[in-house]
Formats: structure tokens, C-alpha cells, sequence
């Protein structure tokens, strides 16, 4: 039988963002740089010029089994019993260990209203929407990165700001560093093709990375 030569890696990504700054020098311009390039939401792709990937060794790979092993089992303890089972075995399905992740790790932004999928209702359609969604959904919906925020929306960016932090104090976290919970704003602009109309609504896409897993969810602003 042929073995698996699968690796673990660790994969080093080095990102160029060009930013304009004002400074009385070369030292306060870099750390102001910096700064600004910190606070960006989102890196763009043709930013990202390099990965270097270095596999782990042994020790490594244990440390971070061991952690994965113990983030399931403290998710678990807020399952029923027979998850637990089930889990010990190996026949857990990964759905549900996720369900109680995602519930558990949420639950700070429990108040902060979840981004859906929109239909043609949420545009002022040049005519009737009746003509417009005659034979279909019109809507076709393209991603923008870095949107402008009114007032309303940078408050509410703040309220899931702090969320994030914490969900970075959580016990199951804490290990953690804090960029493994982190925060995306996107622009979904809908347009309808028939009569052309468009309208922008902005989310915030909130990642988390537990367990070797990346919970994802998006919330409105």
C-alpha cells in the first residue's frame, strides 16, 4: 500500500500596499505607513506578491493536534451525550460539532442583524418589478471591496468590532492569536437586468478560525 506524503505547512504571505502619508520624517512616515496599512479591511489580490511555505516538524504538528483535540472537546461539553459518544468513535459528522461551535463562538453578535440573500424587491426598478422578474430573478449581484460608511454604518462596524474582541477572549481563543478572528467589509451591489437599476448594500464578513476550521458569517451594517 502506498503511503500519504501529505505535509503540513506553515505558509508565510507577504502583502505591498502602497499608502500616501504625511510625516516630518522617513522613520515617523513608515510608522505611520504602517498604521494605515494595518487598519485596511480587506487586502486586495494583486497586493499579495509572495508565500513561502515552510512544513512543520513533528513537535508542531502534535501542538496544534493537541490543541485542535482540545477545542473539540471543550465544544462538546455543551453537546448532548451522545455527541460525545459518537465523537470518541469517530462518528460524529462534522456538521454538528460545527453547529455548536458557530453557536457557541456567535453569540456576541446575537444582536447584530445577519446578511441575507436579496431578490429583485430590494431595487427601484425603472418600470414595474412585475415586467422586470417576468421569466425570472433578475438580479445579478458583483462584490466591491472597500465601500464608503455613512454614520449609521461606522457605528454599527464598531458594535461588531468589539463583538470580535470578544469572541478573542473566549476560552477557546485564548490561545490563539487575535488575527484568527478577523473582519472583512464588502460592498454587494445588485443590478437588475432588465431595467438596469442598481442598489449597494454593505456587509461585514466575520471569520473565525477554531479548530482548524473557518466559521464564516456576514452581517449587515
Amino acid at each position: 500500500m502506498t503511503q500519504s506524503t501529505t505535509q503540513r505547512y506553515h505558509v508565510e504571505v507577504t502583502a505591498i500596499i502602497g499608502v500616501y502619508v504625511d510625516a516630518d520624517s522617513g522613520e515617523e512616515a513608515e510608522e505611520r505607513g504602517m498604521r494605515v496599512a494595518r487598519a485596511r479591511p480587506r487586502i486586495q489580490t494583486h497586493e499579495v506578491k509572495r508565500a513561502t511555505a515552510v512544513p512543520l516538524t513533528t513537535e508542531q504538528q502534535m501542538s496544534q493536534d493537541n490543541l485542535r483535540i482540545w477545542q473539540e472537546t471543550e465544544a462538546l461539553k455543551l453537546g448532548v451525550f451522545s455527541q460525545r459518544q459518537r465523537w470518541e468513535v469517530g462518528a460524529l459528522p462534522e456538521g454538528e460539532l460545527l453547529l455548536i461551535a458557530r453557536e457557541e463562538l456567535f453569540k456576541p453578535f446575537a444582536l447584530i442583524p445577519r446578511r441575507s440573500r436579496k431578490g429583485p424587491t430590494v431595487v427601484r426598478h425603472a418600470g414595474t418589478i412585475r415586467a422586470c422578474i417576468t421569466g425570472g430573478d433578475p438580479m445579478a449581484w458583483s462584490m466591491e471591496d472597500d465601500p464608503g460608511l455613512n454614520d449609521e454604518q461606522w457605528t454599527s462596524l464598531h458594535r461588531l468590532l468589539n463583538a470580535c474582541d470578544e469572541v478573542r477572549r473566549h476560552q477557546w481563543m485564548r490561545p490563539l492569536p487575535p488575527e484568527m478572528v478577523r473582519v472583512a467589509i464588502r460592498g454587494h451591489r445588485g443590478t437588475c437586468q432588465r431595467c438596469n437599476r442598481s442598489t449597494m448594500e454593505i456587509g461585514a464578513l466575520v471569520d473565525i478560525e477554531w479548530a482548524g476550521r473557518l466559521l464564516s458569517r456576514e452581517y449587515v451594517l
